[in-house]
């Protein structure tokens, strides 16, 4: 009956947080914090600290995820302080709000899988058995299951599994319209020799990939990679030029975790491309 009482108390709440989220008449962060003290339920705490993150500073939310952490015993609230830090660059920090979850036999573990999964791409040392892992859970948020099927699909195209490949992308593709799925698909039915459907596949994940925000060079890099496994070395080098020459190396720097990329790195195509992008000779 508390509790009851407390949910519909806490309703008119979340309404005036959500006003203020467009019209800040009210400091929501303030608003967050009494309803996570009304509730004490886990989605208000994290909604509290991913306001404390954007609204303060990543250095406030380390204090209020330990005291969260504390009360809460929920992973959830590790998971949320693990990829701040790993989008902040603290990647030993990142690491860190994991293993404390994990040392404080904290609930919901399955959650820390993302966190783990996005270190080890940060670490450009991707855990595969987490991808398999992730893909394996049936109930975990969408943001788990998207980033993982597209890795699982990136290692089978990198492995040239291609028709696994395809059925994967065609399954996310089922699910919603995510830019991934399409690069995949334009992949296979390149592979499959057939240019115009390939071309307009192209041109479908370039949209999605754009719609989501995407920034261009690394949509780049994806039609890159792209053209590096067709081994369509001319295209390839073609698209590399598109790139912002200011952001060139940090792009580089994630080709390289790929094998296939790798070696496509050190080809002269490659080479004569970069000098003509650096301005040499």
């Amino acid at each position: 009956m508390v509790t009851f009482v407390r949910e519909l108390i806490a309703v008119p709440l979340r309404i005036l947080i959500w006003l203020c989220s467009i019209i800040p008449i009210f400091d929501s962060l303030v608003l967050s914090k009494v309803l996570f003290k009304l509730t004490n339920n886990i989605d208000d705490a994290i909604g509290y600290l991913e306001l404390c993150i954007t609204n303060d500073s990543l250095e406030a939310a380390r204090g209020i995820g330990d005291k969260l952490l504390c009360d809460t015993k929920n992973s959830r609230v590790a998971m949320v302080m693990s990829l701040a830090e790993n989008n902040a660059g603290n990647f030993s920090k990142s690491k860190q709000w994991i293993l404390k979850a994990k040392e404080e036999n904290c609930l919901d573990q399955d959650f820390l899988l993302l966190p783990e999964l996005t270190l080890s791409i940060s670490e450009q040392n991707i855990d595969y058995k987490i991808v398999d892992d992730i893909i394996s859970h049936n109930d975990l948020p969408m943001q788990f299951s998207t980033l993982a099927y597209w890795l699982k699909c990136e290692q089978l195209i990198f492995s040239e599994e291609l028709e696994e490949a395809n059925v994967i992308a065609i399954k996310v593709l089922d699910i919603q319209d995510y830019y991934t799925a399409h690069f995949i698909r334009w992949i296979y039915v390149a592979k499959k020799g057939n240019s115009s459907q390939a071309s307009l596949l192209l041109k479908q994940a370039i949209a999605s990939a754009k719609k989501r925000g995407l920034r261009d060079d690394i949509i780049m890099l994806l039609i890159v990679q792209g053209f590096v496994f067709l081994e369509d070395f001319s295209s390839a080098c073609d698209y590399l030029r598109e790139i912002d020459a200011a952001n060139i190396e940090q792009v580089l720097t994630l080709a390289k975790r790929t094998p296939k990329m790798s070696s496509f790195l050190k080809t002269q195509d490659f080479i004569d491309c970069y000098k003509h992008m650096k301005g040499q000779k």
